[in-house]
């Protein structure tokens, strides 16, 4: 089978599966990981802009910053996003996340991952969630530019906004959760290449309920520095604050800048 094809079947049904606003549950941290350094600090920078007028107004801004180290055999990577916008003059976006993981690799196949995350997302009564984690990865040769399995173990602390009376049992949370995630990337030809991730965190211990987050981009990098990105994700949340829906897809386009 050849290696498009194999990529394919990962991304194939993340595109397909899922009837559509931004998953920011379970941020993708593996595909910046996975990248190729050289030593030292290098990163990138991603952003798009919405802007509608006439009939109906909208508009909104996401940017990330995403910056790595690369010290062999020690690997950092901390990534900070953040998107707000207004749909007929009401706020209808409004949410920011950090992330900061590292690696280290026991041999050709097994690595260790520590990381740790902060987020708020007003949409979904988010008023901050922190977590602490790590856990083990193991690279599978299909082939691939990169393609990996992970387990972890994290600590979670959530705090919800506002109160729904008699459907909230309470506004804060701290759940001990599993990871486990599949990700692969690979550049399908000269300035084009692929990646997905799918995420799955059900809770162990504290109540909580199953996590799913999956994603899935293209890139295009004609020249330069610059390149233009293509992704889509979905979230889904078994058990979700009160007025909050279950699932969230995003489908967007935006700019990538590498320094």
């Amino acid at each position: 089978m050849r290696k498009s094809q194999i990529l394919g079947i990962l991304v194939l049904p993340v595109l397909f599966a899922f009837p559509a606003r931004a998953p920011a549950q379970i941020l993708d941290a593996q595909a910046l990981m996975g990248q190729a350094l050289n030593p030292g600090l290098s990163g990138e920078l991603t952003f798009s802009a919405h802007l509608r007028s006439g009939n109906s107004e909208l508009w909104s801004l996401s940017g990330a910053p995403h910056v790595r180290y690369l010290a062999e055999p020690h690997r950092f990577l901390l990534t900070i996003s953040g998107e707000f916008g207004e749909s007929q003059g009401q706020r209808s976006v409004n949410q920011w996340a950090t992330h900061l993981r590292y690696r280290y690799p026991l041999n050709e196949r097994w690595d260790l991952e520590a990381f740790s995350q902060a987020q708020f997302d007003e949409f979904r009564r988010l008023d901050l969630r922190l977590l602490l984690g790590g856990g083990t990865r193991r690279s599978l040769d299909l082939g691939l530019d990169d393609a990996a399995v992970g387990l972890a173990i994290m600590a979670e602390d959530e705090h919800l906004e506002g109160s729904v009376p008699g459907a909230d049992p309470s506004l804060d949370a701290t759940l001990l959760r599993a990871s486990l995630y599949l990700t692969a990337s690979h550049a399908v030809s000269d300035g084009w290449s692929l990646s997905s991730t799918t995420y799955a965190q059900p809770s162990i211990v504290g109540g909580g309920a199953l996590r799913l987050t999956s994603s899935s981009s293209v890139e295009a990098q004609p020249a330069g520095r610059v390149a233009i990105l293509v992704g889509f994700s979905v979230a889904y949340d078994h058990s979700p604050p009160a007025d909050v829906k279950s699932t969230d897809v995003l489908l967007e386009t935006g700019l990538k800048i590498d320094f």
